[in-house]
């Protein structure tokens, strides 16, 4: 089923339908940018879920109530582990000599821009071994709801990062972001 642009009532139209209509006895899907009335609708009709839908909070959820979520599984980690697996890749490429952050022009240092800074955060706490003096600057913002990354890329500029980690999943904010950052690249 298509749930157009993966929003609200059409997720819920495109998992109604799913259910009503096709009588679908599994259900595999991606993620969608607004999720969590399709939890429900699955497990009200029994119907088998496999997503990818990757939050915590939706993991949360199935745990809180094994019983009514007992067909709901996620197929992939919660986003809490993602900056976590990010700082190790990084990590060894900075043991390896694959990547040198600049230390001339100051510490090393990154910039993560997120709307999940808070999920994010632990995960790249611990310092790298290799990574001395690093420090990262954290940015957060409302997931579809930047008109212009210009202010935000401009306090990444000045912040003079070796590394540039972006979280949202929201493809137009990438694409957004992606096209303001190639008219005037940071070397991060």
């Amino acid at each position: 089923m298509d749930d157009i642009d993966s929003v609200g009532d059409q997720v819920t139209t495109a998992f109604q339908r799913a259910i009503d209509v096709e009588k679908a006895d599994v259900i595999f899907s991606g993620y969608h940018l607004t999720s969590s009335p399709e939890f429900d609708i699955c497990a009200n009709a029994g119907v088998l879920y496999y997503n990818n839908n990757t939050q915590k909070a939706w993991t949360d959820r199935y745990q809180s109530n094994p019983e009514k979520y007992w067909s709901i599984f996620q197929t992939d980690p919660n986003d809490e582990w993602y900056g976590g697996g990010f700082a190790r890749y990084l990590n060894m490429l900075v043991e390896t000599g694959q990547f040198v952050p600049r230390a001339a022009r100051r510490p090393p240092s990154c910039t993560v821009m997120t709307p999940i800074a808070p999920l994010s955060a632990p995960p790249l706490s611990p310092r790298p071994r290799s990574w001395v003096g690093r420090s990262c600057m954290w940015t957060s913002f409302t997931v579809g709801q930047v008109a212009d990354w210009g202010p935000m890329l401009s306090k990444v500029r000045d912040a003079n990062p070796s590394v540039f980690f972006s979280v949202t999943y929201n493809p137009a904010d990438n694409a957004a972001m992606i096209k303001q950052w190639v008219a005037n690249p940071i070397d991060a």
